[in-house]
């Protein structure tokens, strides 16, 4: 589990991003992998626009 208020380094970032955008990883075994929270994982693909789930949980489209 990750810790709360704890800032990601940029690399830990760019990582969380090359995941979403290269592997079918849900988000919470990327954030478990990475030592982060959920919702942090969510931010950083909200942030970044990875992955688009347009309404949907469990299918997304890559963002061009």
């Amino acid at each position: 589990m990750g810790r709360q208020g704890y800032i990601l380094s940029d690399v830990k970032v760019q990582t969380i991003v090359r995941l979403l955008a290269s592997t079918d990883m849900q988000m919470c075994d990327i954030a478990e992998r990475m030592g982060c929270s959920k919702s942090r994982v969510v931010w950083i693909n909200r942030k970044y626009s990875v992955r688009l789930y347009a309404g949907k949980r469990s299918s997304w489209k890559m963002a061009a």
